[in-house]
């Protein structure tokens, strides 16, 4: 739409209705309808529209969108720009069609089609970009592809030039044409046909005690979703009306309660959308069944009786192949304390295979310090030293980085500082000769690592005037975690990008660039920067990070135990420091990679390329044992062993050696998750001596309810009679809540059920219920 540039927002408004578009006023401050009914309240009709620009002169003009259309809205900061070039890179560019830029200014845009037939839904798009590694995840265990559907029924788009909240920039047109059809390969990806569903069920999982309904009527929303990190923003988080919103969603609001459920309106969440229209929302149970069991209803339904009446007896025995690093099991804990992890330590040929490897482990005891952790550290320095520029052959895939890894593992206050202290004081070169720039820092978000490396001034320019200027300082820095917990609790915020980027760094990808703002978008560019992190973390509080294996964060760390079961009663004296250089970087023997930058590519021996290339074709054929990440973090530690035996070539013994540790650092989290069981075994005990005491008490009530819910079934039955006899429609769930007493509405479900099981009310499909074959006498 072509207008001049004195036109007013409402003049705007104004001759998009006039050209049939349905608008309405919105929030400028957080882009909410400010109409009574949102987007349903879109309208073409003139005097309505002065009439809400009157009085709000500064709305921003929202569009439902025609039935006819359906928008693609893709949202960079949920990386939906970069799924968009990867579907245009295989399929081919999506020919020019209605489209327009948001007014954030980041590159998200709303592309505009004609509809295609079928259901429209995410799902597929969504699971096409988890499996290529594209998007990111949402809440407990959803992702999302960062393009979001908009349609009639759906959200709606805000139009140009409304400035956008966040920039005060406008919305602008890119291409105002009529939409065109869209291509076959993105409809397919964008419609889903839903495969045949069973007639609706009211009682999808329930027993004779009703556990859906003891597990709502004992929980609150308050409790399900801010577990799951979903923020409150209106409302007390269970009376009708209030707001939710998503961890990482980009609107004010992603769903509300109605009538006790939950009403989803947003595709990135772990649910479903609620179709337009439906009634039923998502109960209490469900959304547990969903967040804590990956919507398996009847595993929720076993975790909340065992809540509710005590567990069953059952095995929740975890089997660890026994191999050939050192266990000390004899410890037995108390019933209250911190669970027992087996120690996983190295093997004493390990410390034997070199004279620096016993080297080090007596300077760990001389300090007091765990010596498997102690070697860690040392090689994580040994990463630290090394010059950026040193890279491993791309014998599987791309060049690798010596970027790394370390979780020491063990309780708080085992000394992770004073190991990292120690390994310095053993190798006490503060920088390479080549002036490879170092330091240490500790973690932060993702941006805030980047910004690490940089140092910020103000400079003059050309004019005189002065000017923020943020220029590189440190080559490579060695961020210091103290507890896994802060790890977890990073991640875990709203838009933080700490797991991404730490994945990211330890493969020597492009760091940094999401900043909006010029003068703070930096970067790493991949190889020029060394990354090196260091995680001390409690075995209990391990889950989070365990967790993200599907992300592949743990697999790339090398885990290694802060404990030392043979630490001896006589402590040996300082053993000194180590002559130890790093290798010195020369341009003469480098080469240009990828991209043109210059490296110098570590050798590997042709015994060990095999090997590596042979287990990658057992994964490619569907076979082998190693995860995606086992063999280039059994390369990296191989070729820091060579570099701290002072060679810059990988041999097979530097191979073997980095198996063992390997072997260790794999043991170590099947440990770890043996802890994290057994404490959630200790838990379930807990709860059960709770549940024993009131067992008589809750036998009383369920008396009650079987009570409760006879009579609920009578009611429902005798109005379901009554309703279809005066009116000849269906009774729905809302007709049936409004007719029985308020004393049974809780009893609501499972009368329902117990009416239809005794014949009294038929289900007529999705509808509702009408009379059954008899009624109550």
């Amino acid at each position: 739409m072509s207008a001049a540039p004195s036109m007013s927002l409402v003049d705007h408004a104004l001759e998009y209705a006039r050209r049939g578009a349905q608008v309405f006023p919105v929030d400028p401050k957080d882009k909410a309808p400010l109409s009574t009914h949102g987007m349903l309240d879109g309208t073409t009709d003139a005097d309505t529209i002065v009439a809400w620009w009157r009085q709000w002169p500064d709305a921003l003009i929202g569009c439902r969108i025609p039935t006819e259309y359906v928008v693609l809205d893709i949202d960079p900061r949920h990386r939906g720009n970069e799924v968009w070039d990867a579907l245009e890179h295989i399929n081919g560019a999506v020919t020019a069609t209605r489209q327009h830029n948001s007014g954030r200014n980041d590159g998200g845009t709303h592309q505009w089609f004609l509809r295609p037939p079928g259901k429209l839904s995410i799902k597929n798009l969504r699971e096409w970009a988890r499996a290529q590694g594209l998007g990111m995840p949402v809440g407990k265990s959803s992702w999302t592809c960062g393009i979001d559907i908009l349609h009639h029924d759906h959200r709606y788009t805000i139009l140009p030039p409304s400035p956008h909240p966040a920039t005060g920039m406008p919305y602008s047109w890119v291409v105002e044409d009529r939409p065109s059809a869209m291509p076959q390969w993105l409809a397919d990806l964008i419609t889903d046909t839903p495969a045949p569903q069973p007639s609706r069920q009211l009682r999808t999982v329930r027993d004779d005690t009703s556990i859906a309904d003891w597990y709502t009527a004992n929980h609150d929303w308050n409790e399900i979703l801010g577990a799951a990190g979903w923020q409150l923003v209106a409302g007390s988080g269970d009376d009708d009306g209030s707001k939710w919103r998503h961890p990482n969603a980009t609107a004010a609001s992603s769903a509300s309660i109605k009538n006790g459920c939950l009403f989803v309106y947003s595709d990135n969440t772990d649910f479903p959308v609620t179709e337009h229209g439906d009634p039923a929302g998502i109960t209490r149970f469900r959304a547990y069944a969903t967040l804590e069991h990956g919507g398996d209803m009847s595993a929720a339904a076993r975790a909340a009786m065992d809540t509710r009446d005590g567990p069953l007896t059952r095995s929740t025995t975890v089997t660890v192949t026994e191999r050939e690093p050192h266990t000390n099991t004899d410890a037995t804990p108390e019933p209250d304390s911190e669970p027992a992890t087996d120690v996983v330590l190295l093997p004493d040929h390990l410390w034997t295979a070199r004279p620096l490897y016993e080297h080090i482990r007596t300077a760990a005891r001389s300090r007091m310090i765990a010596p498997d952790a102690l070697f860690g550290a040392i090689l994580a320095r040994v990463a630290l030293l090394a010059d950026c520029r040193y890279v491993l052959p791309p014998i599987v895939g791309r060049y690798g980085s010596l970027d790394f890894l370390l979780g020491l593992v063990g309780r708080s206050g085992a000394g992770k500082g004073s190991t990292l202290d120690t390994a310095a004081e053993l190798l006490p070169i503060a920088a390479a000769t080549s002036g490879h720039r170092t330091t240490e820092a500790p973690l932060g978000s993702g941006e805030g690592m980047v910004h690490a490396y940089y140092e910020k001034s103000y400079e003059k320019d050309e004019n005189g005037k002065r000017q923020l200027v943020w220029r590189r300082k440190y080559d490579g820095i060695l961020f210091r975690v103290d507890e896994g917990q802060v790890l977890t609790t990073l991640s875990q915020r709203s838009g933080q990008t700490t797991m991404t980027t730490i994945r990211s760094a330890w493969s020597g990808e492009q760091l940094g660039g999401t900043y909006a703002s010029e003068d703070r978008k930096l970067t790493l560019s991949a190889g020029s920067y060394r990354f090196v992190a260091v995680l001390a973390i409690q075995p209990g509080l391990a889950g989070d990070i365990l967790g993200d294996h599907l992300g592949g964060t743990p697999q790339r760390f090398v885990w290694l135990s802060m404990l030392d079961p043979d630490a001896p009663d006589d402590v040996p004296e300082w053993p000194g420091t180590v002559d130890w250089r790093p290798p010195v970087w020369s341009s003469l023997d480098a080469a240009p990679v990828n991209n043109n930058r210059m490296a110098q590519v570590i050798h590997v021996a042709d015994e060990v390329v095999r090997e590596i290339r042979s287990d990658r074709r057992q994964r490619l054929r569907g076979g082998g044992t190693s995860d995606d990440h086992g063999g280039l973090r059994r390369l990296k530690v191989a070729a820091l062993l060579a570099i701290l035996d002072e060679r810059l070539g990988v041999n097979t013994d530097d191979w073997r050696l980095a198996g063992i540790i390997s072997d260790s650092s794999e043991r170590t989290v099947e440990a770890m998750w043996n802890a994290i069981t057994a404490d959630e075994d200790r838990k379930i005990q807990r709860d059960a001596a709770k549940a024993a005491t009131t067992a008589r008490a809750v036998e009383l009530a369920r008396g009650r309810v079987n009570d409760e819910t006879d009579r609920a079934a009578r009611q429902i039955a005798n109005h379901v009679h009554k309703h279809y006899a005066e009116t000849n429609e269906p009774c729905v769930q809302r007709c049936i809540r409004h007719a029985i007493r308020s004393s049974l509405r809780g009893a609501m479900v499972d009368g329902i059920s117990r009416s239809v099981a005794l014949g009294w009310v038929d289900e007529d499909g999705e509808v509702g219920f009408v009379p059954g074959s008899s009624r109550p006498s």
